[in-house]
């Protein structure tokens, strides 16, 4: 969704600079807005429509970051400006690849507008004053809404190449991708019935219309959660959890841990861990190796991160013999 904001009480197009406070009054209860206001004075001004050739644009979200990367040099030479998650192997698809010269900014930064971007991406969760910030300054806004699989992050890619005149370079990213996850859902080998999983981390899981649920669907699986009618993310008690007695617990694998033995494994440890809690080491997926850690960048993805959770928990459950098939 690409946003401006309405020229407030329909004033002209250049506001006359005594109707300055007049028309910034609603900012000016924010100490964030105000402040960005004396930066750039700015909320008197219409944003002309965007020279796509000429966008500077600004990446505040980890999706974003990876998209951006993901379009190319053309795309990359644009960036004014990326996320401050960019860098983190946590949840970023790309940590490590951008230059250390591209700025890392925070949502709340009033660094956003001393960029003087065309075009800032945002999510439908940004934090409210950081969005009234930019809307108060006439930033144009992508704002990225709808995180539940691969068709919505087709649609953000497609969003965020045609803002920036690149619909050719997304248009063959995203054939590029189709074809890996189309390859993949050939080698899926559908069993009768098929095997029930659970995502769980941090006493949370995932329902249906979720990235999850996009995960299990392409590689043949029952989302517990979703299959008893749930939707979204929710909690989720222990106590349940055995209860559905699945033969696959999700997890996200814990961080590699230094020892003086050397390097533990961290997906190791998580599923170790996990497999050994009371109640849960009765469980058919802890009896089975059937507790699968994956590395959070892919379990939280809600991009190309998505394909390479799939990829990675087919592998898991061959070579476990969790789910038929052979791997490539």
């Amino acid at each position: 969704m690409l946003t401006t904001s309405p020229e407030p009480h329909a004033q002209p197009r250049h506001a006359p600079r005594k109707r300055l406070l007049e028309v910034c009054a609603p900012a000016l209860t924010s100490p964030v807005v105000a402040l960005g206001l004396l930066l750039g004075s700015a909320c008197h001004r219409t944003s002309p429509e965007l020279d796509p050739s000429h966008t500077r644009v600004i990446s505040q979200t980890a999706l974003s970051d990876e998209i951006l990367w993901n379009l190319g040099p053309e795309a990359r030479a644009r960036v004014a400006a990326i996320s401050s998650l960019a860098d983190d192997p946590q949840y970023s698809d790309v940590a490590g690849r951008w230059p250390t010269d591209v700025p890392r900014l925070a949502g709340q930064s009033e660094a956003l507008l001393a960029r003087t971007p065309d075009l800032v991406i945002i999510a439908s969760f940004t934090a409210p004053e950081t969005q009234a910030m930019l809307r108060a300054q006439k930033v144009k806004l992508r704002v990225l809404d709808g995180f539940t699989g691969f068709a919505d992050y087709r649609t953000h890619v497609r969003a965020i190449a045609g803002d920036l005149g690149l619909q050719a370079a997304g248009d063959t990213y995203l054939r590029s991708f189709d074809t890996q996850l189309q390859q993949l859902k050939s080698r899926v080998v559908e069993a009768s019935p098929r095997p029930r999983v659970v995502t769980w981390h941090a006493g949370n899981t995932a329902g249906s219309q979720t990235t999850f649920q996009a995960l299990t669907d392409t590689l043949a699986l029952e989302n517990i959660p979703a299959a008893n009618g749930r939707t979204g993310h929710f909690a989720l008690t222990g106590e349940q959890l055995i209860a559905w007695d699945p033969d696959i617990i999700v997890t996200a694998c814990a961080p590699d841990l230094a020892t003086d033995n050397g390097v533990e494994n961290g997906c190791v440890r998580a599923e170790r861990q996990l497999a050994a809690m009371p109640g849960i080491a009765a469980t058919k997926a802890a009896r089975n190796r059937g507790v699968l850690a994956i590395p959070p960048r892919m379990l939280f993805s809600s991009g190309s991160g998505m394909l390479d959770a799939c990829e990675y928990m087919h592998t898991q459950m061959i070579e476990r013999k969790l789910a038929p098939g052979a791997t490539p």
